[in-house]
């Protein structure tokens, strides 16, 4: 029970004294006033019962209707009153409802920047290995004169590969990373009916390494659950000069690298800025036309050599 209704009550208690008092003094106006004493006559107690009766039943009825009028009132204003608590206590759930969302967005806000965080660290470390590695990138040229001919060969991990020299322009010696990507480009390109397979077999202590930082990265980026996944692909194909995709666009297309590397390159639109030449342009319909993102230029070259096929 409230402490306001509380305080109500003696209210209701006054009129029931009111109307005990009331009993009292018309019962003691009429024997004052209509009787010496108490009557052993029944028909002197009948006239009793309708004097009292009379006298006080019109008050009892109005105290009755009051009592019934002011019960009516407390029970109205505690209606009022419950209402009021009611529409508060659900003000306060609504606050604390919106506050529990609010605290909810936040909790996942933070989690989600924990994530964005716990990638890139994954991501920039395993490309700073990929640059690591490809800094160490090493061929060794040297000319090697018997007969009539001279050849160029190619030494790295004890292997060796002999090419015509005069389709080998450069000096020999030893090269260095994006250097050394060139000359591996340069051989590859001069093979005998251009065998990435064979070149892959030759060469694959030396530039697998390379390759495979790369796909993994690539796979990394793939498998997570960031939202702006091009973003990062970007960045690493950035760091790639124009020989090194052109380098990765033959990779891609090895037996190697075709079945989970090209998807891949594909998916992320890591050829939009290749730059084209004779030899690119022959295989450029071997990758699906995603791989070029919105370079018109391929696009609409690609297309024409579908058309031929």
């Amino acid at each position: 029970m409230s402490a306001q209704r509380k305080d109500k009550l003696p209210h209701l208690k006054y009129l029931l004294y009111g109307a005990i008092l009331l009993f009292i003094i018309t019962l003691g106006v009429y024997f004052f006033n209509f009787h010496d004493g108490i009557s052993q006559d029944h028909t002197e107690w009948g006239t009793f019962g309708d004097f009292m009766g009379g006298t006080l039943n019109p008050i009892f009825a109005i105290f009755s209707l009051a009592a019934i009028l002011y019960t009516i009132k407390i029970q109205t204003e505690e209606l009022e009153l419950s209402r009021k608590e009611l529409e508060a206590t659900r003000d306060e759930l609504r606050k604390s409802s919106e506050a529990q969302q609010e605290q909810s967005e936040s909790f996942k806000i933070q989690n989600e920047s924990i994530k964005l965080q716990s990638f890139e660290n994954t991501f920039f470390q395993l490309l700073n290995l990929w640059l690591q590695t490809r800094q160490h990138l090493v061929i060794k040229i040297g000319m090697i004169t018997g007969g009539t001919s001279s050849y160029v060969t190619t030494e790295i991990n004890d292997l060796s590969e002999h090419h015509d020299y005069r389709k080998l322009p450069f000096k020999t010696g030893e090269y260095f990373s994006f250097e050394a990507i060139k000359m591996y480009l340069q051989i590859l390109k001069n093979m005998n009916g251009f065998n990435y397979e064979k070149f892959n077999k030759k060469y694959e202590n030396s530039t697998g390494t390379y390759f495979i930082q790369i796909y993994q990265i690539l796979k990394f980026i793939h498998n997570s659950s960031i939202v702006n996944k091009q973003f990062y692909a970007n960045l690493l194909r950035a760091q790639l000069t124009k020989e090194e995709l052109e380098f990765l666009f033959y990779h891609c297309l090895g037996s190697i690298g075709e079945r989970k590397f090209k998807p891949l390159v594909e998916e992320f639109e890591f050829f939009e800025h290749l730059v084209l030449n004779s030899t690119l342009e022959k295989h450029l319909i071997r990758y699906a036309t995603k791989a070029y993102g919105n370079n018109q230029t391929i696009l609409s070259l690609h297309n024409k050599v579908l058309e031929k096929v």
